[in-house]
């Protein structure tokens, strides 16, 4: 399923959901990433696509280069 095309959770099953581009905080890496995102507002469940997980590999080869 697209991220974007969620419309209510699948952990809670709240409507109150966001799209939203924000930082993301890498929990193996401990790094923030701004990255297209999903938002529960009830439970706090953040979901991540396709695109997100595009940019934040952009962001990981970028700093190899580096």
């Amino acid at each position: 399923m697209e991220r974007n095309k969620i419309k209510r959770c699948p952990i809670c099953g709240s409507e109150s959901i966001e799209h939203i581009v924000g930082d993301h905080i890498s929990k193996i890496r401990g790094v923030a990433h701004n990255v297209p995102q999903t938002v529960c507002h009830n439970c706090g469940e953040v979901f991540l696509g396709p695109d997100s997980l595009e940019v934040i590999r952009s962001y990981e080869h970028q700093a190899k280069q580096a």
